[in-house]
């Protein structure tokens, strides 16, 4: 009983352990969030912009409110303490965003790096005195190569009396308001009699010499990582869309356009494209495609063809990323089990079964790496967005994965047994 209760206590301790490393990594925020306002102080009955300010370690991300895809959109969650009603706090402003590619002509994202801020009207109620009082958390899915749910505590106290404006955060939150697409002063059209879609833009005068434009989505009904070639004419332009597998448009084809012209500050438009044929004037030439890179094209073109250069590449990485795996905490209570299993077999005259055991393990590996493949290719042709991991961006499946850990490292300590 004694022994038991020694090797509970250690296991308390291990727990508690990394409980606290968990929490250490994340106070270790990959990004600074702040809620700012155009206001000094407030009077009661007017409407104002509040926004949430987001400062990113360099080479991480934050999604737009079609994440792409993978990922998911930031949001701003009020909480007890607020002095406002929840009608009383609109929805974000959100500004222009520019391409994330993650898997070359696979897998494409929209968002944000670097600074963004998300404006946000609030209107203050007519009986209000005192103070004014937002209190909030920011929730927002941050990546780089991995991708990392963080939280933050965001407040806002603003006095309620005679109105003074607060100049150095209202000119900062005009600036991203300024990057908020408009709506399109022309008319826009979606051709989705044959594939690819021909999605076509009109408007008196056309758009800039040499302008580069790319279709940001509301929702999924396109390739996010497809090309959209384009051609343009005196009355506007047009893009070749290449649908999702199962995307299909009900009335209307809803979005931004960003367009990128030389010498200037990328800005957008926000379209609603109804059924119809493409606008005359809008398709006579070919625009040259947009070099790769950070903003409109990046990996706009298809994915490398697999030479077997590729290919010897490719598989010398997975040789190095299987030995790194190795000594991963998943993988090293697996290794443990087998270790054990090899031991018992050569203290016990059977050394003869390692050779056998070690190719029906082989065997195992193999075929249900191949399964999982095959799993994922079957989901990725439904959804067009299934990759190797991206279960565990699933909560429930980490905590499972997370108790048979525990459970398996009870096993090993003695806890119970199991043949």
């Amino acid at each position: 009983m004694t022994g038991f209760i020694r090797r509970f206590a250690f296991a308390a301790l291990g727990l508690s352990l990394m409980a606290g490393l968990a929490h250490a990594q994340m106070d270790e925020r990959r990004a600074e969030a702040e809620l700012i306002a155009d206001r000094v102080s407030v009077a009661p009955g007017e409407t104002f912009y509040a926004a949430l300010r987001m400062q990113m370690d360099d080479g991480w991300h934050i999604y737009w409110r079609n994440a792409g895809d993978a990922g998911l959109p930031p949001q701003l969650i009020l909480k007890e303490g607020t002095s406002l009603p929840e009608d009383a706090v609109g929805g974000f402003l959100w500004p222009l965003p520019h391409l994330i590619p993650v898997v070359e002509g696979e897998i494409m994202d929209y968002g944000y790096d670097d600074e963004v801020i998300f404006a946000f009207p609030v209107t203050v109620p007519q009986d209000a005195s005192g103070e004014m009082k937002i209190v909030a958390e920011a929730d927002y899915l941050i990546c780089e190569s991995i991708c990392i749910p963080e939280t933050a505590d965001v407040s806002l106290t603003l006095p309620v009396g005679a109105p003074q404006e607060n100049a150095e955060a209202g000119a900062k939150i005009g600036e991203w308001i300024a990057r908020v697409p408009t709506a399109f002063p022309g008319e826009a059209r979606i051709d989705d009699a044959a594939e690819p879609w021909t999605l076509s833009l009109r408007q008196e005068g056309g758009f800039p010499e040499d302008a580069h434009i790319r279709f940001f989505p509301f929702n999924h009904e396109i390739s996010h990582p497809a090309a959209q070639p384009q051609r343009a004419g005196p009355e506007g332009a047009s893009l070749s869309l290449t649908p999702d597998r199962a995307g299909s448009i009900s009335d209307t084809l809803d979005g931004v356009i960003r367009i990128d012209a030389p010498g200037a500050e990328p800005f957008g438009y926000e379209i609603s494209a109804a059924r119809g044929e493409v606008f005359a004037g809008t398709a006579d030439r070919e625009v040259q495609a947009v070099m790769p890179g950070k903003g409109l094209g990046a990996a706009a073109g298809g994915a490398a063809p697999l030479g077997l250069e590729r290919i010897a590449t490719l598989a010398f990485f997975a040789l190095i990323g299987g030995i790194i795996l190795n000594l991963m905490p998943c993988v090293l209570p697996v290794l443990s089990m087998k270790a054990l299993g090899m031991v018992q077999a050569a203290a016990s005259g059977h050394a003869g079964e390692l050779k056998s055991h070690g190719l029906w393990y082989t065997g195992g590996v193999l075929i249900s790496f191949l399964a999982l493949a095959g799993a994922l290719l079957l989901v990725r042709q439904a959804t067009g967005s299934a990759t190797l991991g991206f279960q565990l961006q699933h909560a429930p499946t980490v905590a499972i994965l997370a108790l048979v850990m525990f459970a398996v490292g009870l096993w090993l300590m003695g806890f119970f047994e199991l043949g």
